[in-house]
């Protein structure tokens, strides 16, 4: 293959805007596109250069895969290496223990599939991961796994089959992204069958030049490309349905740079300026030290790094690119500097050293006795022990367990129904019905809302595995049969049901996709009806507003505990519009009663003696629960 110096600028055109793009920046709301062009530009590179060696008869697949371990392993594990001891001083210990958990799926080729089950991209949370941004490496890396072992097994079929059984593999793989980016965005957006179309544009562009042997340029073409590949790149943002059809846009951007910016094309003499080749060059190096320089500083501040930190940790990113390219890209290349068996063992010694360190860190539990002052926070926050194991709160109650305070003797008056947060409304509630005489029943699971006819999955309640509607279910018929119990409060976290992470499935097991809100209102509504067609009242406590990932350890951490940016409200995610409107819709026709607990967030997260209110980042602590005991006027 010769050298195509505006190939290496598509890739600076492709790592700046996926750089401010993860700094940050809003005007490159759309930078994430730059992974797609990457995808075409791979695609292309490695289809050629297998096309051109089945022609020579040199195709070998050992040398395939060294090529590969040679271009991706040495900068990457430099990468891993360098950030271990800023993860052991600076994470806290559910960070640093998902950390560990990452560098394992890098070292092991499917980073994209940890983070499809760890987070969301566009989640908030994800720009605290240091190695979020390794799932295109991911997805590229199992592709080059599956791609010339394909080719190897079809060629005799001769290339035109060979093409056409692409084709329809492309053709079904955006057909899977666009159903996924509207139905499983999560999925879709990191995984292999609904990214491999993107790739295979690439290796369409190759098979075509490499048959064509030579294409007229042309100005509008890839002027055209040009323009295909920046628009997304300002204007799509993370609301963008993605990949799907919209990833058509850049990558077919890309494939026309590829085909039509020939010499003569002022595209070219753009993209083949030494300054865009030169960052090119050093752009895998660049992507794989942004991130983690980002995280990190993320990590340290109880809020986001400002503008000037970002753009100079940026221009950190390419600065440490050009040396880890020069002493540790290029000579790694070189097969007099290191042979094969010097390269395979490098890379197979590096991964288990990781998976070792990994191990560790997971059995020491992040390594919590790295924080004393975080030790005696949780031990100061944390629900009392008796909430999980003393009798009197788990007491077998009708068949099942539930949290009851008050006269085991005395009839049940109310009961509290959730996921987790109605766990951390129970001390509050339950002192306040006391005081009335009145006796409070409750069951939190985590990660069930206490709706009707509705499946989040399977969940272990007391060593039972149970479908969520299941335990829902089987819950409110002994409620509702139960003549005694007037009250009904349901409680759940209002982000996890947003969260389109997180599935959702009607009765029937269909999952919810585009009709994920009316679906919620619709069932919601029905649950509070069918309690009241039971005689019941209902009230639903509103949820708490939760703190950004991490800011409130390090506000214990990096912070004084009463400095305006750890003891203010703006500490808080305060994202409750689409709340508003599921419980405003929800209570339509019903005599259900909203509580806006967020009212009295006077003084919060802390009391005036110094109690912090909140045990983690969206649950109240037993103080914080109590607090609201004196808020509660329900009338009853």
């Amino acid at each position: 293959m010769h050298y195509r110096p505006e190939i290496n600028g598509l890739r600076a055109l492709a790592i700046i805007p996926v750089t401010f793009f993860h700094a940050g920046f809003e005007m490159f709301s759309g930078g994430f596109v730059g992974v797609d062009v990457f995808f075409v530009i791979s695609g292309y590179l490695i289809t050629s250069i297998i096309l051109v060696e089945k022609e020579a008869g040199t195709f070998n697949l050992v040398n395939f895969y060294e090529r590969r371990i040679r271009r991706i392993f040495p900068a990457l594990f430099l990468v891993v290496t360098v950030s271990i001891p800023f993860a052991w001083v600076w994470l806290l210990p559910g960070h640093l223990k998902e950390y560990a958990e990452s560098i394992v799926a890098v070292s092991t080729f499917y980073s994209n599939i940890f983070f499809w089950q760890n987070s969301g991209y566009f989640h908030q949370a994800v720009e605290l991961k240091p190695f979020i941004h390794t799932w295109s490496l991911a997805v590229e890396e199992q592709y080059y796994i599956f791609f010339p072992v394909f080719l190897l097994l079809v060629w005799n079929l001769g290339k035109r089959w060979v093409v056409f059984i692409l084709v329809a593999i492309a053709l079904a793989s955006l057909a899977v992204s666009q159903w996924g980016s509207l139905n499983h965005p999560s999925a879709a957006f990191y995984l292999l069958p609904t990214r491999g179309w993107e790739l295979l544009i690439g290796a369409f562009v190759a098979f075509y030049l490499f048959d064509k042997r030579r294409v007229e340029g042309s100005h509008a073409l890839s002027l055209l490309g040009f323009l295909l590949v920046a628009y997304p790149m300002f204007w799509f943002d993370k609301q963008t349905p993605f990949p799907g059809l919209y990833a058509l846009i850049p990558t077919l951007g890309a494939a026309l740079i590829i085909l039509f910016a020939t010499k003569k094309t002022l595209v070219f003499r753009v993209l083949s300026a030494k300054v865009f080749v030169g960052i090119g060059l050093i752009s895998y190096s660049a992507y794989l030290w942004q991130q983690p320089l980002f995280a990190f500083a993320r990590h340290i501040t109880v809020y986001p790094p400002d503008i000037l930190s970002m753009s100079l940790l940026s221009i950190s990113s390419f600065v440490l690119a050009v040396f880890s390219w020069r002493y540790v890209e290029k000579p790694f290349r070189n097969k007099r500097r290191f042979s094969r068996k010097q390269i395979f063992f490098s890379a197979l010694a590096c991964s288990m050293t990781f998976i070792l360190f990994s191990i560790t860190i997971v059995i020491n539990k992040g390594g919590l006795y790295r924080f004393p002052a975080l030790q005696d926070f949780q031990e100061k926050t944390h629900w009392p022990e008796s909430f999980n194991r003393d009798e009197k709160c788990l007491e077998v109650y009708g068949g099942d367990h539930f949290c009851k305070v008050g006269n085991i003797d005395d009839e049940v008056t109310d009961a509290l129904i959730g996921d987790s947060h109605a766990n951390y409304f129970f001390f509050g509630l339950s002192k306040f019905l006391n005081s009335h005489s009145r006796n409070l029943l409750m069951q939190g699971a985590g990660g069930c809302p206490p709706f009707l006819e509705m499946d989040m999955g399977f969940h272990y309640f007391h060593g039972v595995k149970l479908r969520c509607y299941e335990r829902t279910n089987a819950l409110y018929k002994k409620i509702i049969l139960n003549p005694n119990i007037n009250n009904v409060f349901l409680s759940f976290e209002h982000s996890s049901i947003f969260d389109e992470k997180l599935e959702l499935f009607d009765i029937k097991g269909e999952l919810i996709g585009l009709g994920r809100f009316n679906f919620l209102v619709r069932i919601l509504h029905r649950t509070i009806k069918t309690f009241e067609d039971a005689g019941k009242r209902v009230f639903l406590l509103y949820d708490m507003p939760r703190f950004e990932d991490g800011v409130l350890e390090r506000c214990l951490l990096f912070e004084k505990p009463e400095s305006d940016a750890c003891a203010s409200n703006e500490a808080f995610i305060m994202d409750f519009e689409k709340y508003d409107e599921l419980l405003s819709e929800s209570i339509v026709g019903t005599k259900a009663e909203i509580f806006q607990t967020h009212h009295y967030l006077d003084n919060f997260p802390k009391s005036k003696n110094g109690e912090w209110y909140y045990r983690d980042g969206n649950h109240l602590s037993l103080q914080g629960s109590i607090f609201f005991a004196n808020k509660y006027d329900f009338s009853l």
